[in-house]
């Protein structure tokens, strides 16, 4: 409402996992900017990103964010644990923290692999601003980031693996 232009291109999966992936947010952004009229006035772009929902699987390698000296046992080659990334495992995961018997293993995993998303997504910003830097687009830019919610990974016992109203606020 009140806008020339409006596209709502992020529909959801079946189980609430963004069907399109940041990289192809970027293209059908670039697109519809490449189409648009330069003479056309000001330009208010309010784009949103879903990869940091589940599943995590297109991100960096989930070891760059284990502590520096188990690293190297949390690559993708020698992690040996149930965590994929997946709604499943993330549920499995919150199971057996609430039950006091999530392995470290698993715990580290699925921070890694929530971080290495979220760190995704970073990219996926830096290289939308460098594709408008490239068009002439940033002269008068403001950008503006936010977000509604982070997620608990399994910190809390009582709230594992959680967001929104079930966040813990102590």
């Amino acid at each position: 409402r009140g806008f020339r232009r409006y596209v709502d291109s992020v529909s959801m999966g079946g189980d609430g996992a963004p069907v399109i992936p940041a990289s192809e947010i970027n293209r059908r952004v670039l697109a519809e900017l490449d189409e648009r009229d330069p003479e056309s006035g000001d330009l208010f772009l309010f784009v949103e990103y879903g990869d940091a929902q589940l599943p995590w699987f297109d991100s960096a390698d989930p070891s760059l964010f284990a502590p520096d000296e188990i690293r190297a046992a949390f690559s993708e080659e020698n992690y040996s644990g149930s965590f994929d990334g997946s709604s499943e495992s993330l549920e499995r995961n919150r199971q057996l923290r609430t039950a006091g018997r999530l392995s470290i293993t698993d715990s580290i995993r699925a921070r890694g692999l929530y971080l290495a998303q979220v760190s995704w997504i970073d990219r996926q910003i830096g290289e939308l601003l460098s594709e408008l830097d490239a068009r002439g687009m940033t002269e008068d830019l403001l950008v503006v980031l936010t977000s509604d919610h982070g997620l608990v990974l399994d910190e809390v016992t009582e709230f594992p693996y959680a967001n929104g109203s079930l966040v813990d606020l102590r």
